[in-house]
């Protein structure tokens, strides 16, 4: 069996292509198994010529050394031992050269009688060596040159080494040669020369070649991505042979960890961080976690650089509430990631799964196709990706179920995540998550900022001042009334600062608060105030535990108060002179009831009704959703008389005193406690001018009379000229809606006669407490039934229209629907016919005529205008029968059985308004309370919706009507305070106080559309936070604590309630109600009101009260 002839290692193997060379000779020995013991320069350094007559070794056979050994390489080149001896004397000039290789002596006999198949195999043999001799000349050109001295320095070569064509050359055999140059420039192994490649310490500016060629390497010039210095890295990292196995499993690393990184039970163990051995991949491994290790701590380091805004170390600003609340999460997100993308890559790659990466990078790239932005189109190196995502694969595809497990599978968010309302306050978003939208494959990029307070939390537990998450952590949690062992937890934690420093920063920010107030009172006497003052009384029970006699149960009183920024004030608006000179000529003796009807705008009034009546209907028959913007057109142009202009309102509170506001002097005390002590207004300062001093009907009525008593005082700041009593319109709002309760809830009658009481039992919220009328679940009332009514008179509109009536069984909203359907006999209703329904609406059972008509005095009735009259079928029972049962019963649907006794009412303490007797004239009793009742509401519903749209002037158009209604109705209070704004407003304020006080009416916390609110229900909303933090009973309203740490802070308080959620993708709970439609209570309520014919007027109905018309009532009075 025939072997291969013995390779020489190095490419100096082979012979020159020339018999004769100045070179020195080498020395190889071979061996049979083709690898060489020794090589080196045998005939010394200095290229000298040698002699002719220098013996040469002798030719053996390649054949003789052993069987096997055969072919035409055998035979041309013998594995010997030759050698060439060191260059002789020169005898003649001429130069004599020696031979490279052995020249073969004259054959023995025994090979005298070669073949010629024998001596055509040597002829191809020597044609190989001339071969092997002219590669080797043409791949050793000018590879010494600039090494040697005396030689030039070469450079760049310009003429590139070619193989020769013919001949097939693997890289393999391209390596091999490789290798031999290197080691034979001196290099035993690869490591050695890497290590001398890439040594820092050493410095290569001897040849160009070098330092470029190293350069060119380490700089990533090379063309190919494939030869980055990071891909040479990666295919080290994951060749087979830089992995060891174990029974087919790749060996885990042994990582050299800092000692704080180690198990608890090891941390302390000295012999854990001695070096162990690993395979090259572990130690890659391990060498990039110590890189990384030292990354992270740069990363760490520049984050809590001041400049970075996570700081707050005790020679910095205070913290104010204004820097507080414009902090943002999603801004510090975007800070970390791009400061310190290691961590933040880190932490994400922990917190994200696969399906959520993908589903990511998919949306980025709609959203890039949509916005025509291409992406990023530079070359990367795609084998890191292709890397991450392998070992992703690899370790999802070790256990399916695993992967499930940890959240692979789209979860839907929680109903109570899923909200995001406007709001400004607390930062912007990234662009990203503005085209993508909330619910983007992070769940609204939770996860992210989930890894944001994390990264926060670590670097507050390195450094003690990275303060800023947990002091907003701490806030919310103490404006939640958090118990102080969670407080304690969540500081422990990281999550928070402790309760004590809570305590401690809102001393701090109420500083600031106090601060900001004496600025606010430091005003020029040229241009005058620029605030107003709005205060309330604040109650609280403060319970014992244990009752004695000197510690027992008792309400503590105190009073809040709140400075709030004035806008829009003209030149001269609050000077003094003109009121006092109104006053004292006496103008509002001018003031008369003609004046007063004269001052109402009846078209408007009537023009806003139609406006609701269209608002109801467009808000429960979606068909009719196309006119909703020229219904809203009626309300922001046509009927609109002073909107104010959209803005946040400056909102300030000042110290909490436990002054009894509800006494003339306790009110004169505050005053004296707000102007001068918490102010710091100079009393001198105020001679010239006026101070808005807002709140409820109480107080505004103890300011009056502080001037009235104060009047004979010496200067003008004791005679309170300066306080301008201005009364609010929350108070007066509610105390318009007790008013309607008790004109139309009569608890003497019982629940089973027809009226306010009864729809209330109808709809199942008896439990309803018409004395204390709770504001909201009284709106709530009013609203459904003032919307059941108004559907239903749609309803009577559209039978009589269209002649289609439908059965009992389709609901009062399906049935409207159906009417205005495109299938529906109204489906081309034009704006302008719905508004002509809307009117007649309106003239039928919302304005003081249409209850005069319904008491029957006017014959012949009105038909066209007020609609048909219904008759009842013949009533064939005895005549006997109880005269109520003529009038509208409850009973509950679907069943004859009367209804449960009535509980025997409470006597109440509010004054009821007279009841006349029962009128048997041919009027409809029924239907006139029916109609005194919808256009009251009105009258309240438009109070409402004005004040949410900040349009003051039709407010005020509806306060000249309760001017009288509150004098009808008994709330003599509200109707003499109406009275003296009267008379401010047509005699003694000027355009410009006017124009002013307007201006400022209302205020606007937020900033957004629709969310203006009453002044002094503002105040009621603080209110409520200082009763949620009066969470001590050692704390007083005096005390420091709820003085300094809660009065002051109050505005930032509930801002942090209201919004801090927001932060993490959570709807805001704050001062925004949900809206809910009503639908199953207004369909009952339409049941009952058809099967009563309630809207539909009946000749002699009558009731046993008689609801009064109060507006008359009150001109009369």
């Amino acid at each position: 069996m025939s072997r291969n002839p013995p390779k020489a290692r190095f490419t100096e193997d082979i012979p020159p292509s020339t018999p004769y060379s100045t070179r020195p000779a080498f020395q190889v020995t071979m061996s049979r198994d083709g690898h060489s013991d020794t090589f080196g320069a045998v005939g010394g350094d200095s290229p000298v010529p040698s002699s002719p007559s220098t013996p040469v070794p002798q030719w053996i056979p390649f054949a003789a050394h052993g069987p096997g050994m055969s072919g035409p390489v055998s035979a041309a080149w013998p594995p010997l031992v030759y050698t060439s001896p060191a260059p002789g004397p020169l005898v003649t000039s001429q130069p004599i050269y020696r031979p490279v290789y052995p020249i073969q002596p004259f054959p023995p006999p025994s090979f005298r009688n070669m073949s010629d198949a024998a001596t055509q195999t040597e002829a191809q043999a020597e044609a190989a060596i001339d071969l092997r001799t002219k590669m080797a000349n043409d791949f050793a050109s000018n590879i010494f040159d600039g090494i040697i001295p005396h030689t030039n320095a070469g450079g760049r070569q310009r003429t590139r080494f070619r193989w020769p064509l013919g001949v097939e050359i693997a890289p393999e055999d391209r390596l091999l040669v490789v290798f031999r140059a290197i080691k034979k420039a001196g290099f035993p192994t690869l490591g050695s020369f890497f290590a001398q490649v890439f040594d820092d310490k050493t410095i290569y500016n001897k040849h160009r070649t070098v330092y470029h060629t190293i350069a060119s390497f380490l700089q990533a010039k090379e063309r190919s991505i494939a030869h980055h210095p990071v891909a040479i890295v990666d295919l080290i990292f994951r060749h087979r042979k830089s992995q060891e196995f174990v029974d087919g499993t790749a060996v885990d690393p042994n990582f050299s960890l800092p000692r704080y990184s180690l198990p608890p039970s090891a941390r302390l163990d000295l012999s854990i961080n001695e070096p162990s051995t690993n395979s090259t991949r572990n130690a890659l491994i391990n060498w990039s976690l110590h890189r990384m290790i030292e990354r992270i701590e740069k990363e760490t380091r520049e984050l809590l650089k001041p400049q970075h805004g996570f700081l707050h170390r005790p020679k910095d600003p205070a913290v104010t509430w204004e820097g507080l609340l414009a902090w943002s999460l999603i801004q510090s997100q975007e800070t970390i990631a791009v400061n310190a993308p290691a961590i933040f890559t880190l932490l994400t790659t922990i917190a994200v799964n696969r399906n959520a990466g993908h589903k990511l990078e998919a949306m980025a790239a709609v959203v890039n196709e949509e916005s025509g932005e291409l992406g990023n189109t530079d070359d990367g190196l795609p084998f890191l990706n292709e890397a991450v995502s392998s070992a992703s694969d690899a370790t999802t595809a070790q256990g399916v179920e695993e992967d499930n497990m940890d959240g692979e599978e789209e979860e839907e968010e929680e109903e109570s995540g899923s909200g995001h309302e406007d709001d400004g306050e607390l930062g912007e978003t990234p662009t990203l998550f503005v085209k993508v939208g909330h619910r983007d494959p992070w769940q609204a990029s939770l996860k992210a900022l989930a890894v944001t307070v994390i990264i926060l939390v670590l670097l507050y537990f390195r450094n003690r001042f990275a303060l800023m998450l947990p002091i907003l952590i701490g806030l919310f949690a103490f404006a939640c009334n958090a118990h102080r062992e969670f407080i304690s937890v969540l500081c422990r934690l990281g999550l928070s600062i402790s309760y004590s420093a809570i305590l401690a920063q809102l001393h701090v920010l109420g500083a600031d608060s106090a601060e900001q107030l004496r600025l606010i009172g430091a005003f020029s006497e040229i241009t005058g105030p620029a605030f107003l003052v709005l205060f309330d009384n604040v109650n609280k029970m403060q319970r014992a535990w244990r009752a004695t006699l000197g510690h027992k149960s008792e309400v503590k009183s105190g009073t809040a108060s709140t400075i709030i920024g004035l806008v829009g004030v003209r030149p001269g608006a609050f000077l003094s002179e003109p009121l006092n000179k109104a006053i004292s000529e006496g103008r509002r003796g001018a003031l008369t009831v003609q004046k007063l009807k004269d001052d109402i705008l009846w078209d408007h009034i009537r023009g806003v009704g139609v406006g609701h009546v269209l608002r109801v209907w467009l808000k429960y028959i979606p068909a009719l959703a196309c006119h909703r913007e020229a219904v809203e057109k009626i309300f922001s142009s046509e009927f609109q008389k002073h909107r104010l202009q959209l803005r946040k309102s400056d909102i300030r509170s000042t110290r909490l005193t436990n002054i009894d506001e509800s006494t003339t002097v306790g009110a004169a005390s505050v005053l004296q406690n707000i102007i001068i002590g918490q102010l710091s207004i100079i009393p001198t300062s105020l001679h010239r001018w006026l101070v808005m001093i807002c709140g409820d009907q109480l107080s505004i009525d103890r300011i009056r009379k502080i001037k009235d008593y104060a009047r004979k005082f010496l200067t003008p700041f004791t005679r309170h000229e300066w306080a301008l009593p201005v009364i609010q319109l929350w108070h007066l709002k509610w105390n318009w809606q007790k008013a309607i309760f008790r004109l139309h809830w009569h608890d003497g009658l019982g629940k089973d006669v027809f009226g306010l009481r009864h729809d209330c039992e109808l709809l199942e919220r008896g439990k309803f407490n018409p004395d204390k009328c709770d504001f909201y679940p009284a709106h709530h009332i009013l609203e459904d039934r003032f919307d059941a009514i108004i559907l239903d008179a749609l309803r009577l509109i559209c039978q009589q229209e269209t002649g289609v009536t439908y059965g009992a069984e389709v609901n009062l909203t399906d049935g409207l629907s159906n009417y205005f359907e495109s299938s529906g006999q109204l489906h081309k209703c034009s704006f302008d016919k719905l508004r002509q329904f809307a009117s007649i609406v309106y003239e039928r059972y919302m304005c003081i005529a249409a209850a005069e008509d319904a008491l029957g005095h006017t014959t012949p009735r009105d038909t066209q205008l007020y609609g048909p009259a219904w008759t009842p079928a013949e009533n064939t029972e005895s005549d006997d029968e109880d005269e109520a049962d003529s009038m509208p019963a409850l009973a509950p649907l679907g069943s004859s059985s009367k209804p449960p006794p009535a509980k025997k009412a409470k006597k109440s303490r509010h004054k009821v308004s007279g009841q006349p007797k029962r009128n048997f004239s041919s009027g409809d009793q029924a239907m006139v309370n029916l109609c005194h009742f919808t256009r009251v509401t009105f009258w309240y519903l438009e109070l409402c919706a004005a004040v949410a749209e900040g349009d003051i002037g039709r407010v005020f158009e509806v306060v000249k009507l309760l001017r009288f209604s509150f004098w009808g109705a008994g709330s003599t209070n509200y109707g003499n305070e109406l009275l003296e704004l009267a008379c401010n407003f047509l005699y003694e304020w000027s355009d410009d106080l006017r124009f002013t006080v307007f201006e400022n009416y209302l205020v606007n916390p937020t900033g957004r559309i629709g969310h203006w609110l009453e002044l002094d229900l503002l105040q009621e909303h603080f209110n409520f936070w200082i009763k949620v933090l009066f969470n001590s009973k050692s704390h007083d309203f005096d005390g420091k604590h709820l003085s300094e740490a809660v009065g002051l802070n109050i505005p930032g308080i509930s801002k942090i309630r209201e919004q801090f959620p927001g932060l993490f993708g959570l709807k805001k709970n704050g001062q925004k109600h949900r809206k809910t439609l009503a639908l199953d209570d207004i369909n009952r309520l339409g049941i009952h009101f058809r099967d009563q014919h309630i809207l539909e007027w009946e000749s002699g109905r009558d009731q046993p009260y008689l609801v009064i018309n109060e507006f008359a009532k009150g001109l009369q009075s």
